[in-house]
């Protein structure tokens, strides 16, 4: 098993991604679908032959999840319905998930979707490799105390958990990470029994946008996009 590295601001190396057929015998991990008739059904074995743990959802990157988070070096075997359209085929979509600090990361290589014509009752093998490049569907807020107290960041009286250590206080001098999408809007910087708005902003993923507070106002210090490289 190839370790597992992720560093920002660093390029992908190669990859590749193959599926082929054989007979296989049955082993652990098997996950079942309960199908409503056996003969409708294949068995696929996922082998992750990436440095990443690897999702892989059925059809498109936001279709229905198959297999969650297979460790770099193991396989999976699941059952899977045969193909509606053997012309087509079964699409198998990989998500990668990319350490960071201790946060998983969701990313995505939009070329690693398969098709595989699956027949009902017979065996498949699917081998998913190292991701040529990465787009992160992930975006993140650090937000560092650099007041006298310990602060919070709230929406509407609710509290955000940190990433990472899951905590709600940032503690002085510490810096705050959070996941983010969409927009930042109403966000606030709650300290004992004063709150202070954060501007708001648009969030594209990949990106991480770093803010301060210093016991007076939440301020920007920069932005900058995460890249990662494969091994």
């Amino acid at each position: 098993m190839l370790p597992l590295v992720a560093l920002l601001y660093v390029s992908f190396l190669s990859f590749g991604c193959s599926a082929s057929v054989e007979i296989d015998d049955q082993g652990p991990n098997v996950v079942t679908q309960e199908p409503n008739e056996v003969d409708d059904w294949a068995k696929v074995r996922f082998y992750n032959e990436s440095s990443y743990s690897v999702s892989v959802y059925l059809q498109s990157f936001n279709g229905s999840e198959l297999i969650d988070r297979l460790p770099g070096g193991q396989s999976k075997q699941i059952d899977v319905r045969a193909s509606d359209d053997i012309g087509i085929g079964t699409m198998f979509s990989i998500v990668y998930w990319v350490e960071v600090d201790g946060i998983s990361i969701k990313s995505i290589d939009p070329n690693m979707q398969t098709a595989i014509n699956i027949k009902a009752g017979e065996n498949y093998t699917y081998q998913i490799q190292n991701p040529k490049g990465l787009e992160l569907r992930e975006s993140f807020l650090r937000l560092l105390n650099t007041s006298t107290n310990s602060i919070q960041l709230q929406r509407f009286g609710m509290a955000f958990v940190q990433e990472g250590n899951k905590g709600v206080p940032v503690q002085v001098g510490e810096t705050g990470v959070y996941k983010i999408q969409d927009k930042v809007s109403d966000y606030m910087v709650v300290q004992i029994f004063e709150s202070y708005p954060m501007p708001s902003f648009d969030v594209e993923n990949g990106m991480v946008y770093e803010y301060e507070f210093n016991g007076n106002q939440v301020r920007k210090r920069s932005e900058y996009s995460l890249n990662f490289g494969g091994r």
